[in-house]
This record gives structure tokens, sequence and C-alpha cells, in this order.
């Protein structure tokens, strides 16, 4: 009788990890969103929503600080920014202020100064002409002089909640609150303003605050503006005036003593009259909403602008960047972070020659093909992407529906159904999960997922089909992800589709359900997030408590703290396993599990979404706050198959083998579950004709033949 060999179903993993070389990171954060411009010299500063941006006024070259390159820590989202008369730019994060000298970065937070705590929202930061900091926070008005800080509340202001900030030339500190709260201090006592001590209009929450040379107060609130020229309050409305509507905010005055400032548009006030002025977006061609604006020293305006107002269109935003406007001309800038205008990444694949295509929350695709980005489908929700090789078509899944781009144009498939969570497509077959979500809240973009769903889909271009679920035996319609699994190497094999729910993984094939739960397997939990498939046919599933494998026999459970709630699991060419989670990305070399999040990589966020190897040595991760592309040397898993002589009623012959290698079995006996694999356990493409195998493809070597779960056979093909 021929010897044959069992091999052991868990391979043992040694690894060549220790050659790899350490990942370098490419972050990519969303400049796009400005809230705030200072300057400092001949540099232009906007606080981003990415972090920080320099910009030459000269030859607008640009410069991006944020967590990967500078003393940032915890969040590229930098909300406040101004200079001192040192030159020093001093920026705010939520919790965090920070101070940079051009080489250095000192870090303010709840550790060594008055902020409160990490939670604590700075609203407006300033430095005095004595070089006094002062920050408007939700927890009062902070200041510091080099040495001490202090803390002024209600009792000083009436307010706790501190919205805006401003200076005098007498060197006066004028403070804004919400409710209208409005105070001043002369560096020795204050003194508080309303209706009942001074004719303060309303109660209106106070945006900006400006103090022009002759001391006259200038506040900017939503709707309305008012002055205060130390006997009697004035207000300006649309109702008495030409002042354009919105919130009135970043208050200044130019050289000539002319006060601007930003709303719907830009607005500036000469002491007798409005004019309002509406710069027109090149690539929108409309007016896009001003959401930052600053007057430099030349009279030239700076602007951080956003596409379209976010709550009347029922979405968010892309972000425009930094723009300069001296009345006639619009100019934006283009950084070097400028191709992202969202933040949110929700999938990536690989594209067409050999590019990457990266689906975002609201602003399309994004594509690069290694040296030009561009972008797909404008301003638009794309929740899934798959690049389909036999038709070469890009599918793409958003809100109801999927499309797909032929190579000259799009094409779109309405479903009639709500919210797709999950798609495969099989040729031209698309296989789909739905979920239904409540949009009665709020407002439009604040949607909240139920949980409830539509099973599991199929549509094959002419009818769509609803495969109940409780026909499987688990009585849920919910479904988490679903994965094809590569069809085996007979043509006649049935498609094979793995789907996770709440209550269990399903497996289902030619109208047949496997059902796997805690109840008859080792899972530790029922629901689990996210499927892979690895090349080898091992199903990995992760949820709230880590990650399993299933080898077709039997699930074997991971779980660490580094890899709860998982988001995301994916395989590079090389065998390192990849683990997106909700509090960092994780990587198993086949021996460690080690993690990375902002505070040792280049991640812009820990909240992942999504992790795409695109080759063996690059990597692409996308989180709720931009993307970043790992360039690392994965170096190949050699897997130890530990083998074991075994009998049973098949044979294979010859072996070693050349063309071709003959499988007898039992009458009767399926053989449509055959695979062949190489040693380092990747799939081969091979061929099956009846009981012969078509082996004449494969390279010399020892392989693995796959007959079921439980049978292995090592072969040689010389």
């Amino acid at each position: 009788m021929l010897m044959r060999y069992l091999i052991l179903l868990c391979l043992l993993l040694t690894t060549g990890i220790s050659d790899a070389q350490e990942p370098v990171w490419t972050t990519y954060t969303n400049t796009n969103i400005v809230y705030d411009i200072t300057q400092s010299g001949n540099y232009i500063w906007a606080a981003t929503h990415g972090g920080i941006l320099k910009v030459d006024k000269i030859n607008r070259t640009t410069e991006v600080f944020n967590m990967e390159n500078s003393g940032l820590t915890d969040n590229n989202s930098v909300v406040h920014i101004t200079t001192d008369e040192a030159g020093n730019i001093w920026s705010a994060t939520k919790g965090k202020i920070y101070k940079f000298d051009g080489i250095d970065w000192t870090v303010y937070d709840e550790s060594n100064s008055a902020i409160r705590s990490i939670n604590t929202y700075i609203r407006d930061i300033l430095v005095d002409k004595n070089g006094v900091l002062w920050a408007a926070s939700v927890d009062g008005l902070i200041s510091f002089d080099g040495t001490d800080w202090k803390v002024y509340s209600t009792p000083e202001i009436g307010t706790y909640d501190i919205t805006a900030v401003a200076e005098s030339p007498d060197g006066s500190i004028w403070v804004g609150g919400v409710y209208g709260r409005l105070a001043k201090f002369d560096g020795v006592s204050w003194t508080q303003f309303n209706s009942s001590n001074s004719g303060y209009p309303d109660n209106k929450d106070i945006i900006s605050l400006a103090v022009n040379d002759n001391g006259t107060v200038w506040i900017g609130c939503s709707g309305d503006l008012k002055s205060y020229d130390g006997n009697q309050f004035t207000k300006y409305s649309n109702e008495n005036t030409d002042l354009g509507e919105g919130s009135n905010h970043d208050l200044q005055f130019d050289s000539s003593g002319n006060l601007w400032f930003a709303n719907d548009g830009i607005s500036m006030f000469d002491g007798l009259n409005f004019t309002n002025y509406h710069p027109v977006d090149s690539i929108y061609g409309h007016a896009p909403l001003i959401n930052s604006f600053y007057m430099d020293d030349s009279d030239i305006m700076w602007l951080g602008v956003l596409a379209i107002n976010n709550y009347t269109q029922g979405w968010k935003s892309p972000g425009l960047g930094l723009a300069s406007y001296d009345g006639d001309n619009y100019s934006p800038i283009e950084s070097a972070q400028s191709v992202l205008r969202v933040s949110k990444i929700n999938d990536i694949c690989n594209g067409p020659l050999s590019s990457v295509m990266i689906a975002t929350e609201s602003d399309g695709i994004l594509q690069y093909d290694g040296s030009i980005w561009q972008h797909k489908l404008p301003a638009k929700f794309i929740d899934l992407i798959e690049f389909d090789t036999e038709s070469n078509r890009i599918w793409t899944a958003e809100n109801g529906s999927v499309s797909f781009y032929s190579g000259t144009e799009w094409f779109n498939i309405p479903l009639q159904v709500w919210g797709i969570n999950s798609m495969v497509i099989d040729n031209q077959d698309i296989w789909f999960s739905t979920f239904y979500i409540s949009q009665e809240f709020e407002r439009p973009m604040n949607y909240y997922l139920k949980e409830n769903g539509s099973g599991l889909n199929h549509y094959d271009g002419v009818t769509h089909t609803n495969f109940k679920i409780p026909d499987s035996g688990i009585q849920t319609e919910i479904i988490y992800d679903i994965v094809k699994e590569d069809k085996s190497q007979t043509e006649s094999s049935p498609l094979s589709l793995w789907i996770s729910t709440n209550l269990g993984i399903l497996h289902y094939q030619h109208d047949v359900w496997t059902v796997y739960n805690t109840e008859n397997s080792a899972i530790l939990n029922n629901a689990h997030n996210k499927l892979f498939i690895d090349p080898r046919g091992y199903l990995w599933a992760g949820n709230s408590k880590g990650i399993c494998m299933f080898d077709g026999l039997k699930f074997i459970n991971f779980s660490s703290q580094d890899l709860s709630d998982v988001t995301s699991i994916s395989m590079a060419e090389g065998g390192s396993l990849w683990i997106g989670t909700s509090t960092g990305l994780v990587r198993f070399d086949g021996k460690d599990f080690i993690k990375y999040n902002v505070g040792n990589s280049g991640l812009p966020d820990n909240r992942i979404t999504v992790v795409h190897p695109q080759s063996s040595n690059k990597v692409w991760v996308g989180t709720e706050d931009g993307f970043a592309s790992i360039d690392i040397n994965d170096q190949p898993f050699n897997y130890t198959m530990e083998i074991y002589s075994s009998t049973s009623d098949i044979k294979i012959y010859p072996n070693p083998a050349g063309d071709y290698l003959v499988i007898e079995r039992p009458e009767g006996f399926d053989l449509s579950g055959v695979r062949v694999y190489n040693s380092a356990g990747i799939l081969q493409q091979v061929y099956l004709n009846g009981n012969t195998l078509d082996i004449s493809s494969l390279l010399r070597g020892i392989y693995a033949l796959r007959i079921n779960s439980e049978q292995f056979y090592k072969f040689i093909k010389y």
C-alpha cells in the first residue's frame, strides 16, 4: 500500500520576521477642513482637521504638521491657532494647548496646566501683548503668564462656558460666553455687561469678539452683530441693515479700520454701510461656506472653505481647504494633503492597473496609481468598493443601490433596499446584505443603526432574490459580513459563501446551510463583525472579544485586550495577518501580536475602518479620520508541517508525480472539495477531471493535497 501522510491541521508557524524592516508610514489627513487661521511673518498658519498647515505667502508652498512629524499627540484635529509677538505658534486641540517655537513643541494638558481634562473643549485662544495666554473653554477662561495658571468662571464672567476672547488697545481682556454673557477684565477687576446694567440687547451666544483702535467692542452672534462704544450697545441685523445671513464669526480689521468678518459669505462694514462678498469656487461653481476667515497684514483675505452647508444638504461637506481672496480673485492653496477632502474612509480595494481605490464617506472614490491621485464620483457616499478582475469592473455600494464602472462610464443598479453593509461580486452576480437605519433624530446626517436587516440578497442582473435566513435554522436576518470562498479546482463547484450574523456564522453552498455558534463550536461569541478567508482557505472571524480561525474542522480562538472590537481582517502576500480594531491596528507575524496606535505609528486615528494589503510590501489603512499607507518588508512565513502516517480508503498516485495525479476513492466519494497548497500554505490553481488532477502548472516542490476538512496528503511534483 502506498504510504500516505496526514498533515496536522493546526500548522505550526515559524517566521523570518527578524529580517523584516521597521514599517515606514505615510499619513493622509484632512487638512481641507480649516478651523482657524493666523499669520507669523511671511507665513500663514492654519488649524485644520488634519493638523497644522503652514503656507508661504510668497511662493505658496506648504508644510503639514501632524502626529507623524510634530509634537501633536493623540489628535490631529487642531481647532484654534494664534501667534505671539515672539513668533511662537500656539494651537489647541481637545484638552490640550501646544506651543511651537519653530524647533521644539511644548504640550500643556491636565497633567501640567489648569486644563481640567482631556475632554475640555478649547473654543478660542489669544496671547496678549504682555505674553499672557488666554484660552476660552467650556470649563472657564484659562490664563497662563508663563509661570502661573488661573481659571475665571461664573463669579467673574457670569458663566463657565466661554466662547470668545479679545484684547483692547489699553490691554483689557474682553470675554464672551453662552447666553450673551459679556465681561471685561482690566487686570485687576471684572465688569459684567447684561440687559439690566448696561442695556445689552439679548441673550444670544457670543461667537466672536474684536476691539478696534478706538476701543469699540464688536460682538459677533448668529444672525446679528453688536457694537459697544463704552456708553451704549448698537445692534445690526439683516432686518435693519444689509448684513449678510448666518453666524458672524472671525471678526477683525483691515489697515483702514474697516471691520471684516465671515458668515454665509464675507461681510465688510466701513462704519456706515455693509458690503457682502461671495467668492465663487472654481470646482463647485458656487459660493462655498466660509468656515474660517483671516485678514493678513497686506489686507489679503484667507479663507477656510467647505463645499456646501453641512446641515441644509443633509451630509458631511467636503472641505475645499485654504484659499486666498483679494476681493476679486479667489485662489485655492494646493497642499500636499489636499487629496483628502473628507475624513472617514469606508473601504479600500485594489483597482485596475495596480492602482488602489479608497471609498470615502461623502467625496466619492480616491484612486492612486503610484504617482497621481484622482477623484471619481465626486461628492457621493461610497460604503463599499470592489474590483472584479474577471469583468474588469469597479463595483460600489452606496445607500440602497449598487453601481459599476465599465471603464468609460458609471451604471447604477437601484435595488430598492436601504443601506448595503456587505457585498460579494461573483462574475456579474451580486450577493449582499442590508440594514435598516433611522434618520428621525435631530439632523438627516445623524443616522442611527438599528438591529434590523433583510437577510441574504442575490441579484443576477434581472431578478432580486431575498434568502430568508430563518430557513437556515437561525432566527435572525441581521448580517454583518459576507465573504466568498475561492472556488474549488472543479469548474462545476457551486458558490460557497460565509456569512456572519448576530447569532452565529453560516456557511451557504448550493442551498445547504451549515451553522456554527457557541452551542456547537468553540467560538467565544456568536456575533462577528468581519470575516476573511486566507489563501489556504481558512476562515478568520473578528468579534468584540478577539478573532478566531476555522481550518475546516475546528475553531481556534485568539483573545487579548489588543484584539477587542475587531473591524477589519486581511492578510498580506507574505502571510502577515492585519487586524483593524476600534483602538488601533494589530499585526500578527506568525508569532506575536504587534499593536499600532496614534502614539507609536503614523496612524491618523485609532478607530480603524478597513485594512487592505495591496502587496507584500504595501498596506493601506483607513480610519474614521484619515488614512495611512505602510511600506513594510513582509517576509514570508515558513510553514512547518508536522507529517503523520495514516491509512484511509483514499489512494493517490504516482508520488512523486509529473503532470497528473490520480485520486482513487470509494464509489460515491465527493471530490468537489479538493484543493492543493504549496509549502507556504498558498492555494494553487489546478484542475480536476473525474478523479485525475492536472498539476502540470505547478513548479517542482512539495505540495499538500486537501481531500476534505479532515484528510490531507503530501505529494511531490518533479
